[in-house]
């Protein structure tokens, strides 16, 4: 086996984050638009989730590129005009994106979407939700997502454990342990400590050094913590073989496999990319 395959990629953590940098505010737009389309917030004639996320991709890297690029010097009208066209992909009013000088945050638009309907979104699946109050502010347990179908996947996973392992562990299972470990994982600059960089430049230098080196990434449409867009924008930005990537979008969010459909398709393409990543034997 030569390759390895990235299921939510981060590539480009700890970016974004000075003012002009505006690659968050373009990569999060497609999810939006999915998410929009999926809660029948997009116009008719928007046929499919695939639909609304290319019209968002599109003027994400023309129009919108240009107007985020303008910064405070965008003329009113011209402001105007980009905010109504937001409007019609996002499916959150224009004013609010006025207020946001164009640039809407995620949290803004997790409960910006349903707010008339007193929902939020879940940033790990844009799919699921909850009433937007009261909250706790955990981002697991109180995300619409994980707080939702993180019970399950602990309950099943102890399951597992005791009925068909029949291992018994003194210490609970927790999914995601934020204090003790991601807030304290070192990125190469100190513990917690997130740089702005483009983590795809590692998967070229090793794709340079071990030539046969395949690499699979996969990102759901519905998610806003790693979205698919973003991936596609560091890939592109780092000097990859692109013969040797396979890059795949899912119905799905920051688990690419929840969903029947979404869970079969990457089962499906995991196998392929096994196959084509597995040198054939020499023979006797």
């Amino acid at each position: 086996m030569n390759g390895i395959a990235v299921l939510g990629p981060a590539f480009t953590l700890g970016g974004g984050r000075v003012e002009g940098d505006d690659r968050r505010h373009l990569t999060h737009l497609p999810a939006m638009a999915a998410a929009a389309w999926y809660h029948g917030r997009l116009a008719p004639e928007v046929d499919s989730v695939e639909a609304a996320m290319a019209a968002a991709q599109a003027f994400a890297r023309d129009d919108y590129l240009k107007a985020l690029d303008a910064g405070h010097l965008l003329a009113a009208p011209e402001r105007e005009h980009i905010a109504a066209r937001l409007a019609e992909l996002t499916g959150v009013p224009a004013p609010a994106w006025v207020q946001s000088s164009l640039r809407l945050g995620p949290a803004a638009f997790q409960n910006l979407l349903l707010q008339a309907r007193g929902l939020q979104l879940g940033a790990y699946d844009l799919r699921y939700t909850l009433p937007a109050q009261p909250t706790g502010g955990d981002p697991v347990v109180d995300d619409p997502a994980m707080g939702q179908y993180t019970p399950g996947f602990v309950a099943a996973f102890h399951e597992y454990l005791a009925k068909e392992l029949g291992v018994a562990f003194a210490e609970p299972y927790l999914p995601i342990v934020w204090d003790r470990v991601n807030f304290k994982w070192n990125y190469g600059a100190g513990l917690g400590v997130t740089l702005p960089r483009n983590d795809a430049t590692a998967l070229a230098v090793a794709m340079r050094r071990n030539p046969a080196l395949q690499v699979f990434v996969a990102a759901g449409y519905y998610d806003l913590v790693t979205p698919l867009a973003a991936a596609e924008y560091a890939l592109a930005h780092a000097p990859i073989p692109r013969e040797r990537l396979t890059l795949k979008g899912y119905p799905s969010g920051h688990m690419s496999y929840m969903g029947e459909a979404s869970a079969r398709a990457l089962a499906a393409d995991l196998r392929a990319f096994v196959r084509g990543a597995v040198r054939p034997s020499a023979g006797p």
